[in-house]
């Protein structure tokens, strides 16, 4: 059998920490700006202030954060998220007898599901960033104000996207146990498949069936 799969989410996300919002993880599409402050490697890696910790670190930082972020509404912006998926779902299934009183059965499902990619655009501002210095003679702190210069990367929507396939299986063995009951042992699982590699886990199930 084949069918296409619809899921369409009214509900907007006004807070991405908000872990009652439904299937928050299952929209997220990636983060609206790329920077890291501690790996090196990253293409948008925004190094120390000062190469110890320090409290100017912090301040610069913290700057950087909300000149970055200065237009959004709390954290419903941080990301973008999508509002719908389709994905095209193929299944199949069969029952084999073992006796008179044992099946093999075997449900399965393929979801093929594109996701939207994002890319990143070099950007450039200016972090404004205050600190004190404290005087050794006197002990006494004075406010000062830098400003520092900073790339990132700021995201947007492609037009291309990238394939995700996941395949639900449910290997199971059923054994009647009168013409009215039966129970059912499976070693259900997944396995998922995108640009970022591949995910399996495996779900072992019992069951027990009562005929009404």
């Amino acid at each position: 059998s084949a069918g296409l799969a619809h899921i369409n989410w009214t509900e907007n996300i006004t807070n991405y920490y908000d872990n009652n919002v439904f299937m928050s993880s299952a929209r997220d599409i990636g983060d609206k700006n790329s920077y890291s402050f501690d790996d090196a490697d990253h293409p948008y890696y925004i190094p120390p202030i000062v190469p110890s910790y320090s409290s100017i670190n912090s301040s610069f930082y913290s700057a950087f954060y909300n000149t970055v972020n200065e237009d959004e509404d709390q954290y419903n912006s941080l990301k973008y998220f999508k509002s719908k998926q389709l994905a095209s779902v193929i299944g199949f299934s069969g029952i084999v007898p073992f006796g008179k009183k044992a099946s093999f059965i075997f449900d399965s499902m393929l979801f093929i599901a594109n996701k939207s990619k994002l890319t990143y655009t070099s950007k450039e501002i200016d972090v404004t960033y205050t600190y004190n210095t404290n005087n050794p003679a006197t002990g006494i702190s004075t406010p000062q104000t830098e400003t520092q210069t900073v790339i990132y990367g700021e995201g947007s929507i492609s037009s291309e996207t990238s394939r995700s396939t996941t395949f639900i299986f449910m290997p199971a063995m059923r054994f009647n146990q009168s013409y009215t009951s039966s129970f059912q042992v499976a070693l259900a699982g997944f396995i998922n498949t995108n640009e970022n590699g591949s995910t399996s886990a495996p779900i072992p199930m019992v069951s027990w069936l009562t005929k009404f």
